[in-house]
């Protein structure tokens, strides 16, 4: 057994013990986060299109972005694509993850250097937080047992819709349901980094394949 396998019990349960604190603050911390992203994106061509520089609660998100569909948003992946920066996010994303299209056509959708520690971490740990709720390590180990292949086969196949309930309202039957959801982000992130567009200082430039990245 290596030093990794022998840490990742004591640091699954430090995860275990961080998850169950943001969940007992879960209304704050999601404040948190969401000051921090509309602050982050206010010089954004979407932020000041949708005036981020006024919004100081939920309230006034709800009344300046409007809900809409892909569609709606095509303008601002168009300028995305032809190389602009700042438009949805700052900077200018690192890909454009390019979607299967099976209702309305291919779909582009921005990967920053951000959002992919993101995902990775959000996938790492949910094992994490799983392998502390059931006891079960063989993750850590290099092994999957039968129940474990069988988990994440189910959670690749869940409905996404579970990832919007946030941490509003969650006991620990949503949190445990949550976690196990969450490997969806890193499921569905591979399968878009298989088909991804790098974008290059012309736009898109070049299709490639990135290496899968470590949970």
């Amino acid at each position: 057994m290596d030093l990794k396998s022998l840490l990742a019990k004591p640091f699954a349960q430090y995860i275990h013990k961080k998850i169950d604190k943001d969940a007992a603050n879960a209304l704050q911390t999601q404040e948190a986060i969401f000051k921090q992203l509309i602050k982050s994106a206010t010089n954004t061509i979407f932020g000041k299109d949708h005036q981020f520089k006024d919004i100081n609660n939920y309230e006034d998100f709800k009344k300046l972005v409007p809900i809409r569909d892909y569609e709606n948003l095509k303008p601002y992946i168009e300028q995305i694509k032809e190389g602009k920066h700042n438009v949805l996010w700052k900077g200018k994303p690192l890909y454009l993850a390019k979607t299967s299209g099976t209702t309305s056509g291919a779909k582009y959708i921005p990967i920053t250097k951000e959002s992919i520690p993101n995902h990775i971490t959000t996938a790492r740990n949910a094992l994490l937080y799983y392998m502390v709720e059931s006891g079960n390590y063989s993750f850590a180990l290099g092994k999957l047992t039968p129940r474990s292949s069988k988990l994440l086969s189910r959670s690749a196949r869940a409905s996404a819709s579970m990832a919007s309930l946030g941490f509003k309202a969650l006991n620990r039957r949503y949190k445990a349901s949550l976690c196990k959801t969450s490997l969806i982000s890193a499921a569905i992130f591979k399968l878009h980094a298989s088909a991804s567009v790098r974008t290059g200082a012309d736009g898109l430039t070049s299709e490639s394949k990135p290496a899968e990245p470590p949970i």
